[in-house]
């Protein structure tokens, strides 16, 4: 016969993870949404913009962090890895744009095609 106990943790199991799940599913669109919104802002030079939206994004994900401490199965949670993904890319294009703005100013064109590539 089937334990009906054992059943009813192994469900009461699997209900909790599910909520834990949507719950960082639904952040995670969050940190998603901010961190783009970061990038289109680092495109348009408003560095201002991008650090706002990516310090409400690191906001989000601490609060992640905190929900994957509960399971460490939600680690590898598609939304969860996809945040992280668009979460690192501001500050590197940030970084990138303005090297390339200060190399532009300060190198001539030769350099600068050497240097990036043509």
């Amino acid at each position: 016969m089937i334990d009906k106990k054992a059943f009813a943790a192994l469900r009461a199991q699997f209900e909790q993870f599910d909520a834990l799940r949507e719950e960082l599913i639904k952040q995670s669109r969050d940190v998603l949404k901010n961190s783009k919104a970061a990038i289109y802002a680092t495109h348009r030079n408003d560095f201002k913009a991008a650090e706002l939206l990516l310090a409400d994004a690191r906001k989000v994900m601490k609060r992640l962090e905190l929900l994957i401490k509960k399971d460490m199965h939600l680690a590898q949670v598609g939304a969860w890895g996809e945040a992280l993904e668009e979460f690192v890319l501001p500050p590197r294009k940030k970084f990138l744009l303005r090297m390339s703005l200060v190399l532009m100013q300060t190198c001539t064109f030769q350099e600068c095609v050497i240097l990036w590539g043509n």
